[in-house]
């Protein structure tokens, strides 16, 4: 059993494709790469592949990762695998590893820029309430709920906010339900249409993964 990593990148109109599709658009594209994949067994095998944090339908990311095991070991994945993909995804390497790291993953630095950015005050004043409520959307349905502390950090840039959110497997926190409190309780803005991308996955302690 060979496990590698592979990082890649999800840009462009790639950014409409949803998780499951794009589950599907990997296999198919390991597949004409002639990857020797490893597949589960039982009555319907397939590939074993396993992604960290899904994407949202409509944002981008720049450094995405999945794990996928082969029955041999291959160095030379990334480029088999850069060919067969279509536009807007991008193979930026393949990586052996012992053992999936994903677990780890609680937080996600996401690059939001939005028709009219916010000023300095007011991002100051969103960040300094002790809680925000706004309404989630949760497999159970849409709830209200206080998304504070999931909001770890938020800084002003010349065009975009950076946003340190909570993304894993107990705690998950969209940019765009952020954006949306942010327009909530601040008086008088509102930021327009956004481009969301995220730009790493990270641990508690902010290692990228």
């Amino acid at each position: 059993m060979h496990k590698y990593i592979i990082r890649y990148a999800k840009r462009g109109d790639a950014k409409f494709v949803s998780h499951l599709d794009f589950l599907r658009l990997i296999q198919r594209a390991m597949r004409r790469a002639e990857l020797p994949l490893k597949f589960s067994e039982g009555f319907n095998p397939h590939p074993c592949l396993s992604f960290a944090q899904p994407l949202g339908v409509g944002v981008c990311g720049e450094k995405e990762l999945f794990e996928v095991e082969l029955t041999t070991a291959c160095d030379d994945i990334a480029e088999r695998l850069a060919p067969k993909m279509p536009r807007g995804i991008e193979i930026v390497e393949a990586v052996p590893c012992e053992k999936n790291n994903f677990a780890k993953i609680s937080r996600g630095v996401y690059a939001v820029r939005p028709e009219v950015m916010p000023t300095e005050a007011q991002l100051s004043a969103f960040m300094e309430k002790t809680e925000i409520l706004t309404e989630k959307k949760t497999k159970s349905g849409i709830k209200t709920a206080d998304i504070r502390p999931d909001i770890f950090s938020a800084k002003l840039g010349e065009d975009r906010i950076l946003f340190r959110l909570a993304t894993g497997s107990t705690a998950n926190l969209k940019p765009q339900t952020v954006m949306q409190a942010l327009c909530e309780v601040t008086d008088g803005y509102d930021c327009g249409f956004c481009r969301y991308t995220r730009l790493c996955l990270t641990d508690e302690n902010n290692n990228e993964i």
